[in-house]
């Protein structure tokens, strides 16, 4: 797969080598903000990463085998689901030690995949969140992880929410457990944002 993506890389890291990867995926040819946003914002976001993090797409001869590669991995049923069903651009998140994109295996490496179909009617909010994920991979955050508890507090937030709806009456307190995957993790753009705005308010 390295023979045939752009790969949009700025810096050296420190001599580290990148720490996470970031890989853009575009599922059919039709064009809409999103998209375009995405377009103007990821030179900018790939050298924000300064050589921490490394942005991938591939050229546009290439991106059905792009697209295939995706698709051969080990993903649960759900992902292929909703890409099957939203058909909207996502970008997976993985971490270095998987290696190379041929290498990673969903079923034995950490990743993350947000969905940029949350966007729609709002492409404006991708620059916010390229500079948060930037941020915090330069900062030696775990991309990861933070994605993970993101998407984990929220998913408590909703789910306590309609909860506490239905037991209000008898008084009753649930804790909820996550059933997210434990190593990897599909996270609405809408939480992020959320966790935007809320470290915004602090």
């Amino acid at each position: 797969m390295e023979r045939i993506e752009t790969i949009w890389e700025q810096g050296n890291g420190g001599g580290g080598g990148p720490r996470f990867h970031y890989y853009y995926f575009v599922w059919n040819s039709y064009h809409d903000d999103v998209r375009a946003e995405v377009d103007r914002q990821k030179a900018a976001f790939a050298e924000d990463l300064a050589g921490d993090g490394v942005f991938h797409e591939p050229f546009e001869a290439q991106r059905e085998q792009w697209n295939d590669d995706f698709r051969a991995k080990r993903w649960p049923p759900e992902v292929l689901r909703r890409i099957d069903e939203d058909g909207e651009p996502l970008i997976l998140v993985t971490s270095d030690d998987s290696g190379s994109f041929q290498m990673f295996d969903p079923a034995g490496y950490r990743w993350a995949i947000i969905w940029l179909s949350d966007f729609e009617g709002t492409p404006y909010d991708i620059k916010p969140m390229f500079q948060t994920l930037a941020r915090k991979t330069k900062h030696g955050d775990d991309v990861i992880d933070y994605l993970r508890d993101v998407a984990v507090r929220r998913q408590r937030k909703q789910r306590a929410g309609s909860i506490a709806q239905m037991l209000s009456r008898a008084g009753s307190y649930i804790d909820v457990k996550p059933t997210i995957p434990f190593l990897g993790i599909s996270i609405d753009v809408k939480a992020i944002l959320a966790d935007i705005a809320e470290a915004a308010k602090r």
